[in-house]
């Protein structure tokens, strides 16, 4: 049988055997060369005109660098193509094969390459390397000059390396996408690059450093998607892009927090970590109102804001979409107390799965009443993860059960039958039901509590299913 399939693969064309090793890893297209004579041909004929060359991960496993190294240059030596697609290269190449890495870049440039993917992260621990000095100790790969004399670029992704623009810099006149994951690049050098790319469409922030602040500048019209995730700011963000569509951020809350003319935005994420409760309140304030127009929305229970004057509102004319990252249940009557979405129509939220404190948040001083105003007419989804069945939680449910007059699902995710129950047995009595220890009458008892609230839509169902711990998920619901 296996002779019968070997003969069938080798009498397929050329054409298409070359097209089946232009799908593989390199590493193994490279190793298909030891099947037999034709494949070797084959081999040597798909890497002298490869368009994508890819030496990422599964090259470097179970590599010495000298081995790495060795591969990568004789892949590239024998490469006649005038030009590449896809350049991707996941090496430290620490202070022996610095020159090594400068000419693979070198070679890309020469090759007019349309997307670089260039990852210098220390990987120690995957090389069998004796005596070197720790990865702590190694300086960061600084990247050479004549990259940024490549005009054919559409894709830049640099992760782990230093980026400082030549004294002459012309710019990316073609460069649609930017990543730049724990790279060290200073205001200044981020405002000239962004500034020279006319084009850029998608720009991603990661852990980069030493950035005190970032300002999108006006002539980025063509920026459609930013993403800051834990970059650590110290003091502000200013952004001016009036033609973004998404925009996403991830990390600290600061004293300045500044988003013009963004009235194409559709859809925000705002993640904050590591909130101080000294944090003027103005600020997330001004966050809530400055995403006023979006359609789509996830928010953390942390950048909403506590103490807000009695007339403080927000009206969301055009959110559809709401995914709450809570810290408590009574986050949620925190937003819908700040906020109106006369428009929502599906409403995620990610409960904390930890006992609700009342004691606690009343001492905080943090209001726990729900909202008196609060419609929701066209809200047809409610999806709630971490579901564990505490009367606070049902108290939540019956609230956006009696509003929603067009409801058509309820969708509770409970956590593993041995979390939940503790929600639930604790507070069996509360609703005059005995207490029991089994699984089986607890999944029943919720049915049951459920089943008696009130609903101002006939035609809602709820369903409710086991998951686990939602955990770091960011997106409820994502795209």
């Amino acid at each position: 049988m296996e002779r019968k399939s070997q003969d069938k693969i080798s009498n397929l064309p050329d054409s298409i055997l070359l097209h089946i090793l232009s799908l593989l890893p390199i590493k193994s297209a490279v190793a298909t060369s030891a099947l037999a004579k034709r494949w070797r041909n084959l081999c040597t004929c798909y890497l002298i005109q490869a368009a994508n060359l890819d030496f990422g991960d599964e090259v470097t496993d179970n590599q010495t660098p000298e081995q790495f190294v060795d591969f990568v240059n004789r892949c590239l030596n024998i490469h006649v193509g005038k030009q590449i697609e896809r350049f991707r290269l996941c090496f430290d190449p620490s202070d022996r094969f610095r020159l090594d890495a400068v000419n693979w870049i070198g070679f890309a440039t020469r090759k007019s390459v349309k997307e670089l993917h260039l990852d210098f992260c220390h990987r120690r621990e995957r090389y069998y390397i004796k005596g070197e000095i720790s990865s702590d100790e190694r300086r960061s790969f600084e990247l050479p000059e004549f990259l940024f004399n490549n005009e054919s670029l559409t894709h830049l992704d640099l992760s782990h390396c230093v980026l400082s623009l030549p004294s002459i810099f012309s710019g990316f006149g073609f460069l649609q996408t930017l990543r730049l994951r724990d790279v060290q690049v200073t205001e200044n050098t981020l405002e000239c690059l962004l500034s020279n790319c006319p084009l850029l469409e998608k720009l991603i922030l990661r852990e980069c450093s030493p950035l005190q602040s970032i300002k999108i500048p006006e002539s980025n019209q063509q920026l459609r998607s930013l993403t800051l995730c834990h970059c650590w700011l110290g003091s502000e963000i200013e952004i001016f892009a009036p033609n973004i569509r998404s925009f996403l951020f991830w990390g600290k809350l600061m004293q300045w927090f500044s988003i013009k003319n963004i009235s194409n935005l559709e859809e925000a994420v705002i993640y904050l970590r590591d909130t101080e409760d000294s944090r003027p309140e103005h600020v997330r304030m001004r966050i809530l109102s400055d995403l006023a127009h979006v359609k789509i929305l996830t928010i953390c229970g942390g950048a909403l804001p506590w103490h807000t004057p009695k007339d403080f509102r927000v009206t969301f004319n055009n959110l559809q979409e709401l995914q709450l990252l809570a810290d408590s249940v009574y986050d949620v009557y925190s937003f819908f107390r700040q906020s109106i979405c006369p428009c929502l129509e599906r409403f995620f939220i990610r409960l904390p799965g930890v006992p609700e404190d009342l004691c606690l948040w009343q001492y905080l001083g943090m209001p726990t009443e729900e909202p008196l105003q609060c419609g929701f007419d066209h809200l047809k989804v409610i999806k709630m993860c971490n579901f564990r069945g505490s009367n606070v939680e049902l108290k939540m449910v019956k609230f956006f059960l009696e509003r929603a007059v067009v409801l058509e699902s309820l969708v509770l995710v409970v956590l593993q039958k041995s979390y939940a129950q503790n929600g639930l047995e604790d507070e069996a009595e509360d609703f005059g039901c005995p207490s029991n220890s089994g699984n089986e009458t607890s999944s029943g008892l919720l049915h049951e509590k459920l089943l008696l609230l009130p609903k101002a839509s006939s035609g809602a169902q709820i369903f409710v299913c086991e998951g686990l711990e939602g955990g770091n998920d960011v997106l409820l619901n994502p795209h």
